[in-house]
């Protein structure tokens, strides 16, 4: 039974050890230069985190944001976020949410990955939150730079909040734990 016990808690370890993670994807570690991401390219300010406010809310009207080209009505301010994740082969999922400055419609912006594995979408904002889902295949181990670049110049800027990149469980892994727990509740009943 303890042999069963420590299989079963060594296999969860695993399963969960292959999840990729985002540093400060909520971005509620500090407000100004985003913790943990790199930012540049901005003609004004580069990228920079606000608490939330008219200009830039946060997703769920609580907490920070981060303002991809945070300088008002300055044309061309728009710059990039990214941050380097190490991953393992398998399937994730890139998830996080987006809405322009103001609230405004009409605003693109593009998420990229490279390294190990390549995406690219480009997006445009509604004037209310939207939540951002994709599945993402990775073939083998490596790093993923994962990027988020204003490409609209246009004085209103895209705001994005809650960004995770999750490794989905393998059916495999999932039945696995599933078959170790049924043993473990047949051998409880002897």
């Amino acid at each position: 039974m303890k042999n069963t016990i420590i299989t079963l808690a060594t296999v969860s370890v695993l399963a969960v050890s292959a999840n990729a993670q985002v540093l400060n994807g909520d971005f509620e570690a500090n407000t100004g230069s985003p913790t943990s991401w790199i930012t540049g390219g901005g003609a004004v300010n580069d990228p920079l985190v606000y608490a939330h406010n008219g200009v830039v809310p946060a997703s769920g009207g609580v907490g920070n944001a981060l303002d991809l080209g945070p300088s008002g009505s300055a044309t061309g301010n728009g710059g990039y976020a990214e941050q380097t994740i190490s991953v393992a082969a398998g399937s994730y999922v890139l998830s996080f949410d987006y809405i322009g400055e103001l609230s405004n419609a009409g605003v693109t912006f593009d998420v990229d990955l490279t390294g190990v594995s390549t995406f690219s979408d480009s997006i445009t904002t509604a004037s209310r939150y939207s939540t951002y889902t994709t599945l993402v295949n990775v073939a083998s181990s490596g790093n993923l730079t994962l990027r988020f670049t204003e490409t609209a110049k246009s004085g209103i800027n895209a705001v994005i909040d809650n960004v995770s990149f999750t490794a989905v469980p393998e059916p495999s892994s999932t039945a696995l734990l599933g078959l170790g727990a049924l043993g473990l509740l047949a051998r409880r009943k002897r």
